[in-house]
């Protein structure tokens, strides 16, 4: 577990369903809305009860988009009242761009959000999520949200379509003062299932697109990757526990409690931790994090095979 990690209380992330009102090209979940029925009201509060009655102090809704949800604002209200310390939403914030709402969620007791941007411009961003009008309008949602002083982190998933758009991407996010940058690698799965190999990107060109990321930490809090593996993340950025936080298979797990939905992705096997998508490789075998990180994904092993794997001492200490 990273510095940053051992600083963090586990949140309980409750999947409330896979609706979404945006069609995003990177995402992972939305084609499951097929065969998955959205969360009723009364089963995301026996989930919330039973989570709150083991302990768990912080929570956060995602989907999906959770937002489209008719009785969000009840839920943050409900888990108010059972105790919750810190109560989230992920998501694509468009609906925060709306007064109205954003003040009931903020009165029902909201504290944080993670959003999601996937572009640095218009042009971009409605492209990958296939929808005219969101970038507008997740803009003007995060913009609220911040200054209202709720806690607004936002992801971007990392992609072919995005790699070289990284740097608008920051400057954008440092524009609109959000504090924590998380990266996404892209998971071979949902909407990008069939054209997965030709979005990923390969070890070599992933390291200097972390690179990039990395050179804005010091205009940024912090910078959470998550699920890239240990060999694809530059040394020096390895190194930087304090400000860069690596959510690996092992973090999934032990930072990130996801229920609503079955089966798990993640799971613990004799001290090594999984993930269904992901394999280990001959070459995974050097690394000082084999049990941890979960490997890489098979998808990208189908396209790149084990020489884009390239080993340096500081990415694994043994």
């Amino acid at each position: 577990m990273s510095e940053g990690q051992a600083k963090m209380e586990k949140m309980c992330i409750v999947m409330t369903g896979f609706s979404c009102n945006n069609n995003c090209i990177v995402c992972s979940v939305k084609p499951f809305s097929k065969t998955n029925k959205d969360k009723t009201t009364a089963e995301i509060i026996a989930i919330m009860k039973k989570k709150r009655e083991s302990g768990a102090v912080n929570i956060e809704f995602t989907g999906g988009e959770p937002t489209m949800r008719k009785d969000i604002v009840f839920l943050v209200q409900s888990a108010k009242k059972m105790g919750f310390k810190e109560i989230a939403v992920s998501t694509n914030a468009r609906l925060f761009s709306y007064e109205p709402f954003l003040n009931a969620m903020i009165d029902a007791g909201l504290t944080r959000v993670t959003a999601t941007l996937d572009g640095g411009n218009e042009r971009l961003h409605d492209a990958i999520t296939r929808t005219p009008g969101a970038f507008k309008q997740t803009t003007s949602g995060i913009r609220n949200l911040i200054s209202r002083g709720i806690t607004t982190s936002v992801n971007t998933v990392f992609t072919k379509l995005n790699v070289n758009n990284l740097s608008e991407i920051a400057e954008r996010l440092i524009e609109m003062r959000v504090p924590v940058w998380g990266v996404l690698d892209l998971i071979p799965d949902g909407n990008i299932k069939e054209a997965y190999k030709s979005s990923c990107v390969s070890f070599a060109e992933t390291r200097e697109a972390l690179r990039t990321i990395y050179s804005y930490i010091d205009r940024l809090s912090m910078i959470e990757l998550f699920d890239f593996p240990v060999c694809a993340i530059p040394p020096e950025m390895y190194a930087d526990k304090a400000r860069v936080i690596h959510f690996d298979a092992y973090g999934r797990m032990n930072v990130l409690d996801q229920v609503g939905y079955g089966p798990q992705r993640f799971e613990e096997k004799d001290g090594f931790f999984e993930d269904e998508h992901k394999i280990r490789v001959e070459a995974c075998q050097k690394c000082s994090r084999v049990k941890e990180c979960g490997g890489i994904w098979s998808r990208h092993y189908e396209r790149f095979g084990e020489e884009d794997i390239r080993f340096t001492e500081n990415n694994y200490l043994k």
